[in-house]
């Protein structure tokens, strides 16, 4: 936000002005600001010979204190909001919201911090750091999800295991445990071969997201 310029008016007799009611939370309150006039501005020469112009929200965020306090809970926060993005990407995998070339591996979430670190270097080498920490943060909370699914050769393949065996009062047959998670790794890294395979292509011929 610090970094935002806001347009410049020239003129604002002849350009249309928009108005509209905004709730907001105050105190913990939510109240309705009526009749908020919002910014707005030419966005090139020919919006401005038709008298069209884009409406902007010039706000400012109001800064948090920095203590032990704020910053453990904006840790969990963010962390939570992470999980929550995770959780309902994976969600919206299974809906089919999502297709397999919106997936990556290995090879895509390299060229993902590639990408997200030299958009940071336009602006300054600690956005680019913190650009970078943010994926790094993002792929840790999202291998941990991904790694508590109830799936073989997964930590929460092995839970629902643990799982059965309560519920039931007696052991799996290691022997049958052993093939099942066998073959939940076998998938695992064949899909993971066939995804890799995916954004080496991708890259090669530059239909990569974000190229």
């Amino acid at each position: 936000m610090s970094k935002y310029k806001t347009p410049e008016i020239d003129t604002t007799t002849s350009r249309p002005r928009f108005m509209g009611d905004v709730k907001v939370v105050r105190d913990g309150k939510e109240i309705t600001l009526e009749n908020v006039q919002f910014f707005t501005y030419y966005a090139d020469e020919d919006a401005e010979k038709k008298n069209k112009p884009t409406v902007a929200f010039d706000f400012a965020v109001e800064p948090i204190e920095k203590n032990v306090g704020t910053v453990l809970e904006e840790t969990f926060t963010q962390t939570c909001s992470m999980a929550k993005t995770v959780w309902t990407s994976l969600v919206w995998l299974v809906q089919g919201k999502f297709t397999f070339n919106d997936m990556s591996g290995p090879v895509g979430i390299a060229t993902a911090v590639t990408q997200v670190a030299s958009m940071g270097l336009q602006t300054g080498f600690g956005d680019a750091v913190n650009n970078i920490l943010f994926v790094m943060i993002l792929i840790t909370v999202n291998l941990g999800i991904v790694n508590m699914l109830p799936f073989p050769a997964l930590d929460g393949g092995r839970f629902l295991f643990l799982l059965i065996e309560w519920i039931f009062k007696k052991p799996i047959p290691r022997k049958a445990e052993q093939v099942v998670n066998t073959v939940g790794l076998v998938l695992l890294l064949a899909f993971m071969l066939i995804i890799s395979v995916k954004d080496v292509f991708q890259l090669v011929t530059g239909t990569f997201p974000g190229m």
